[in-house]
């Protein structure tokens, strides 16, 4: 296992030589670089996909709060309209000056 520190001199040094320089190597370091050089491009590769989920998502979520906010202002009179028909309702339920049995029949 190789340490961090070590690791990222391997990387650097992979990035750096060319295709002669990294044929003059011996094959082991010079598969070693290719394997450290090869993860580096996959998990740069993994962040940068990972950074434009993260965008796509903001906007879709940016999306969603401003369609949810035209949907309520669009349902604002519905919903006020079904609170005051159930305050309505309570106001009936709850008045002593009614008879029980009358409260729930239906005026015309």
């Amino acid at each position: 296992m190789l340490s961090v520190s070590k690791r990222a001199q391997l990387i650097t040094e992979a990035r750096a030589l060319d295709v002669a320089e990294l044929r003059a190597l011996k094959p082991v370091k010079r598969h070693t670089l290719a394997v450290l050089f090869i993860q580096a491009q996959f998990q740069k590769a993994l962040d940068e996909v990972a950074e434009i989920f993260i965008k796509v998502m903001r906007k879709l979520e940016s999306y969603a709060r401003a369609r949810l906010q035209k949907y309520q202002l669009e349902h604002a009179d519905a919903l006020e309209g079904l609170v005051g028909q159930f305050r309505d309702v309570l106001q009936i339920l709850q008045d002593k000056d009614i008879p029980e049995r009358q409260r729930l029949i239906q005026n015309p």
